[in-house]
């Protein structure tokens, strides 16, 4: 009887341990993924203030006049705030989360909703701008330009 209750006491904390370091491992490369992202929207954000015109030039050089913007967290809403400043039309935002965002200048939609045109979509997610890219090629048949925000202040 003594010898099941050890056994039963052994099994249970090795059940423990095991269990606690797969929970761990997980959440510390959860913590590792986000601190990345954190520190890419740290660069990128650097880089913007000290090319503050950069946007603008971009959008002239290549005669776009409207706009979407794919993300809508803390730089897509400076983007849309950047580009309405300089005179330009931000039609739409697209956000997996638009349920839960609200922006009192433009309205805000996910993927796979009807998408107006635009004649330039930027994208400001850093991590899976290919995967994006490719999503929102698939679902607007090639239009618009599609560029991100890095690759445009990275010029």
């Amino acid at each position: 009887m003594i010898g099941l209750l050890i056994l039963a006491v052994v099994f249970s904390f090795f059940f423990g341990l095991f269990t606690g370091l797969k929970y761990s491992h997980k959440e510390m490369i959860r913590i590792r993924e986000l601190a990345f992202k954190h520190l890419e929207l740290l660069k990128i954000t650097v880089k913007w203030l000290k090319n503050d015109h950069k946007i603008t030039d971009y959008m002239e050089g290549n005669g776009y006049e409207t706009a979407a913007i794919y993300g809508m967290s803390y730089l897509g809403e400076c983007l849309e705030a950047a580009l309405r400043k300089s005179g330009k039309d931000v039609l739409y935002g697209i956000d997996r989360n638009a349920d839960r965002l609200f922006n009192a200048q433009i309205p805000i939609y996910t993927i796979n909703d009807e998408l107006p045109d635009v004649d330039v979509m930027i994208v400001t997610t850093l991590l899976y701008y290919e995967q994006i890219k490719s999503e929102i090629e698939r679902k607007m048949s090639g239009k618009p330009c599609i560029v991100s925000l890095e690759e445009i202040l990275y010029q």
